[in-house]
Parts: structure tokens; C-alpha cells; sequence
């Protein structure tokens, strides 16, 4: 099932570099300026992307969260509250991959909305704005994979953990943690641009 969620993402993540990528070049040299009235589809499409975004957000930290005490837990030769920290991280991971895929579905839609923009700078600073957005996408599908092997590998380890066991958990752990900052400041760069979206009105 994730295989396949992941592979509509990824389809939806082309289809839309692909229409906001057509309209930047078919645009990029006008220079159309005056008041800029948006659009409700464009204004919709906006909310639901930075809303979801947030979520993904609050859930990869919920998520890093479960996964930190299941690896103390583990350290600690609990397998029964280790297990229950993996069981946790799993239902919150799965609802934060929903909400990608909804993710790029708003973005898609948010770039079709770009061409119903007046203002050619506002639309350059949208088109980033949907650029950092697919990053937070991309990024979100590496950290399933990172946090995916990082559960296995907790989940391994109670049938032994050696000392080689235990290297590879904590550098899949850090790879995790990593992976879950870079989506935080993912989405404070989306904020951030969208800001200077509205200043570019």
C-alpha cells in the first residue's frame, strides 16, 4: 500500500513541476504589475497546503518523539514498552504519509491556480513557494524510509542487539532525527515565502 502511495505522489510531484515549470518559462519574460485580486480556487488551494503542511509537521515530531523513548526503552531492555513506542510511531507515521499525498494534491492544484495571477512577481514567488513544498514532500518520503528501517531495527534488536546492531540503530536514528528538522524548516521556509507573497500583492 505504501509503495503504491508512494508512487501517486511522486506522479503528482512531475505533474506539478511540470505545469508550474511550463507557466514560469511561458511567463518569465512579462512583467505584468497592478492590483492583484486572487482568486477563491487559488486562496483555497493555499490554505489547505499550509494547513496539511503544519500537521505533517506536528505529526513528524509526535513521531520522533515515540521514536526517541522506544530507543531508551530499548537501551533499557524493555521490549514490551520498546514495542509499544514502535506500534505508536507507525499509526502516527502512517496518518503524517496521508497527508503528504494530500499535500501534493493541494499543491497541484495550487499551481494551477498560478496563472489566474495578475502580477508576474507574484507569481515567481508562489511558484518557490510550491518548489519548497515538493522538497518537504521528498523529504517526508525519505524520512518513511529512514524511520521505516530505524523501527525495524528496534524491533530486531530484542532477538540480540550486539554492538554492530546498536551502531546501525543510532546512525538510522540520527538519519531520522535529521530528516524530521529539515521538514520543520521546510515548512518555515514555505511560511516564509508565502509572506513575502502577500507583501508582493
Amino acid at each position: 500500500m505504501k509503495e503504491k502511495h508512494a508512487r501517486i505522489m511522486w506522479s503528482v510531484i512531475v505533474a506539478v513541476l511540470v505545469i508550474a515549470g511550463f507557466f514560469y518559462s511561458l511567463r518569465g519574460g512579462q512583467n505584468t504589475t497592478g492590483a492583484v485580486n486572487l482568486p477563491q480556487d487559488f486562496v483555497i488551494a493555499r490554505q489547505n497546503a499550509a494547513g496539511v503542511s503544519q500537521h505533517i509537521v506536528d505529526l513528524t515530531s509526535a513521531t520522533r518523539d515515540k521514536i526517541n523513548a522506544a530507543n531508551v526503552s530499548e537501551l533499557a531492555g524493555d521490549n514490551k514498552k520498546t514495542q509499544q513506542f514502535i506500534d505508536e510511531a507507525r499509526i502516527i507515521n502512517n496518518e503524517a504519509y496521508q497527508n503528504a499525498s494530500n499535500l501534493a494534491e493541494f499543491l497541484k492544484n495550487l499551481a494551477g491556480s498560478l496563472t489566474t495571477l495578475q502580477s508576474t512577481a507574484s507569481q515567481r514567488i508562489a511558484y518557490q513557494a510550491i518548489a519548497t513544498e515538493l522538497s518537504l514532500v521528498s523529504e517526508f518520503i525519505v524520512y518513511t524510509q529512514n524511520l521505516n528501517s530505524f523501527l525495524d531495527a528496534l524491533s530486531a534488536a530484542g532477538e540480540g542487539n550486539t554492538p554492530v546492531r546498536k551502531t546501525a540503530i543510532e546512525a538510522t536514528l540520527k538519519k531520522t532525527n535529521s530528516s524530521a528538522h529539515t521538514i520543520n524548516d521546510l515548512n518555515k521556509e514555505f511560511l516564509d515565502r508565502m509572506a513575502s507573497f502577500d507583501k508582493s500583492l
